[in-house]
């Protein structure tokens, strides 16, 4: 498909805007005689890269069946080393972060309170741990734990002294798309490195994080609540975010009442920004009060409105006879570029620069362009006649 598309681009477009492709490495150049050779070098180049792919990844799934650790960062708790940089040791403060974490949540302790309990002790979180630790200024993440960074620590089987690899690879060498490779692909290297956590620990944890997950799934589904997506909080400009709460009244009913709240807090466990809870009901009543208010003022002063909108409709419309305007010129152009560049396809297939085949497709080409442009153009004529 890539040949093709440069062979029809070298052959077909290009002479068609009237450009030459030169390659003075090569020596080659597209109007010139010595053109055969394109297409195979071309071939060649295509076949040199697919190769080296393919011998790159061949090391690199050697290596990481050797247990060797080919990630750029370490995993939060560890470091590379320094006599071997495939191989991860333990950093002990960072380490005892995860310990704790792994702690608390085998107490039962959840994954909202945790957070807030590393941000109340100002702990960093793993990327601006990373960036303290490597002497560089923190360009992005960010500055507080959140409950997904928790869970993702709770869930990563690495502090188990085990390395999971090639779960993730390019589409091609031609692509660089990430996409997640099936298990039978994956890699898994138990004991390449030392262990932060026990097992007993790890399966602890986990039996908690399968409760959550339990008592998660028989809630229902998310909800699209009147005012998602609308709202964002005055002091971070970061996103509202919908909740339903429950209100158990005295003679034994309840109630359920929808309510906002700012989306950063909320990630962070309280440690960003303030929850600025605002009731939907309430809400609401103040969009209402709103809409009435703007409706009894135009019921009041209609004339004033009226002058109003004819004024913005007025202005509309000298904005869009300004633009047609400016099109009519910019297709006048064009269509007499199109008909210039017919001329030259004449004189070259005259001269033999290009074939008959070659010339009756760009001349064809060129003329269902200029006839398409003459079109449009007489219709935008013909619309600044009738004004």
């Amino acid at each position: 498909m890539d040949l093709e598309f440069l062979g029809n681009t070298n052959d077909v477009v290009f002479p068609s805007l009237g450009c030459r492709f030169v390659s003075v490495l090569d020596c080659l150049d597209s109007e010139g005689d010595n053109t055969d050779m394109l297409h195979f070098r071309s071939l060649m180049n295509d076949y040199h890269l697919r190769d080296l792919s393919n011998k790159v990844k061949s090391v690199l799934l050697a290596k990481k069946k050797s247990g060797q650790f080919l990630s750029f960062k370490a995993p939060y708790g560890y470091r590379k080393s320094t006599e071997n940089r495939y191989k991860l040791v333990i950093d002990e403060y960072a380490a005892g972060v995860v310990r704790s974490i792994f702690e608390r949540r085998a107490s039962g302790m959840s994954t909202s309170k945790i957070t807030a309990l590393l941000n109340q002790k100002k702990v960093l979180p793993p990327m601006a741990y990373w960036y303290q630790q490597n002497g560089k200024e923190r360009r992005r993440g960010p500055s507080t734990w959140s409950t997904t960074v928790v869970m993702s620590v709770l869930r990563n089987e690495v502090y188990l002294g085990k390395l999971v690899m090639n779960y993730l690879g390019s589409r091609s060498y031609k692509d660089s798309t990430m996409v997640r490779k099936p298990d039978s692909e994956h890699i898994c290297f138990d004991g390449a490195h030392e262990a932060i956590i026990s097992q007993t620990m790890w399966d602890a944890v986990q039996e908690v994080n399968t409760r959550a997950s339990r008592r998660v799934s028989k809630r229902s589904a998310p909800a699209h609540y009147l005012f998602s997506g609308k709202l964002m909080c005055a002091d971070c400009k970061g996103p509202l975010v919908a909740s339903k709460e429950r209100q158990y009244r005295k003679d034994g009913s309840s109630k359920d009442y929808v309510s906002y709240h700012c989306g950063r807090n909320n990630g962070s466990a309280g440690s960003e920004c303030s929850r600025h809870t605002i009731f939907e009901q309430t809400l609401a009543r103040i969009v209402t009060a709103e809409i009435r208010t703007h409706a009894q003022s135009v019921s009041i002063n209609e004339t004033a409105v009226a002058e109003k909108l004819k004024q913005q409709i007025s202005g509309s419309d000298q904005s869009h006879l300004t633009l047609v305007k400016r099109e009519i010129t910019k297709l006048r152009r064009q269509v007499q570029e199109l008909e210039d560049l017919t001329a030259k396809l004449y004189e070259d297939k005259y001269t033999g620069v290009i074939n008959e085949d070659t010339f009756m497709l760009l001349a064809q080409k060129n003329e269902q362009a200029r006839s398409e442009k003459a079109e449009r153009l007489n219709v935008l004529l013909s619309e600044m006649e009738s004004v």
